[in-house]
């Protein structure tokens, strides 16, 4: 092989593979001893809960896992096997609306579990609660990977799509052009597939405005008292959207899907008394962005 060429070759694939030393570099540097064993301790907390829940000491699984998650959002980390084991512990409790918020705040991260979802089904076919329309397939697609790691095959990508077309101008042999053209088609499928991922990926400013319906028997009306007319049920695991806040009150808007042929749902709007909702994502933004 030409030198030049063996030159050009190096160049590229370190520039490529550049992004992944850095992202190894910085948690390399970020992990530091102290920092592997807070996270053995924490690690041993949460298998302290799992055994409780598995004695079904529920009461106290819960206690474990809510002082674990408060001394894990210290340390800016968040654990999706914690929120799944505390959907468990309210289930197993009877209550349906609590554990279905957690079971929803478990989804938000990679791996999709499909025992989160099976258990969000359940729940639902039990209580009828309501949730907004879901693009189903993209949900499931931009779940497999977190939004900084759609954003790294995103910029690998556009790396190896810009290198490929530097390298198919500056090598006339036409078996390597064609190899160049071929890598800078992959780059540029990968940044297609990898930008899309992150741009539907949830993000903190789609759910900041979210909360669920945790009380029993919830009731939406048309002013921000009892004695109103009621709009529409709210059964426990409700998903609704925070439009305006009042005193005690909250007017939302829910999504109620329609059966039938044709039916495509319909959008109630209503007020709800705050102690029915609990905030779909209180933790900081930065867990999800």
């Amino acid at each position: 092989m030409h030198p030049r060429m063996k030159d050009l070759l190096r160049l590229l694939v370190a520039l490529v593979l550049l992004p992944f030393a850095w992202s190894s570099a910085s948690l390399q540097a970020a992990t530091p001893e102290a920092a592997a064993a807070a996270t053995d301790e924490l690690e041993k907390r949460y298998e302290d809960a799992r055994v409780a829940f598995e004695k079904e000491d529920y009461r106290r699984a819960q206690y474990l896992g809510e002082s674990l998650l408060k001394d894990s959002l210290d340390q800016g980390k968040v654990s999706p096997q914690l929120f799944q084991l505390m959907g468990h512990t309210r289930y197993r409790q009877g209550d349906l609306g609590r554990a279905a918020l957690w079971y929803m705040r478990a989804t938000l991260f990679p791996p999709p579990s499909p025992e989160t979802t099976q258990n969000l089904s359940h729940i639902r076919g039990k209580t009828g609660n309501l949730a907004f329309a879901a693009n189903r397939f993209g949900d499931q697609y931009t779940s497999l990977l977190t939004r900084p790691q759609w954003m790294r095959i995103v910029v690998v990508s556009a790396w190896a799509l810009v290198f490929s077309v530097v390298l198919f101008i500056a090598i006339r042999s036409s078996g390597w052009r064609t190899l160049f053209l071929l890598v800078g088609l992959l780059g540029l499928v990968g940044g297609a597939l990898g930008f899309t991922g992150w741009k539907l990926r949830p993000t903190y400013d789609r759910v900041k405005d979210l909360a669920i319906v945790t009380s029993p028997n919830a009731q939406s009306y048309t002013a921000a008292t009892t004695t109103a007319g009621r709009v529409i049920a709210l059964p426990p695991g409700s998903q609704v959207r925070k439009l305006e806040e009042r005193g005690a009150w909250t007017y939302v808007e829910t999504w109620r899907e329609e059966t039938g042929s044709g039916a495509v749902g319909q959008m109630f709007r209503g007020w709800v008394q705050n102690d029915a909702l609990s905030t779909f994502w209180p933790f900081d933004a930065k867990f999800l962005d």
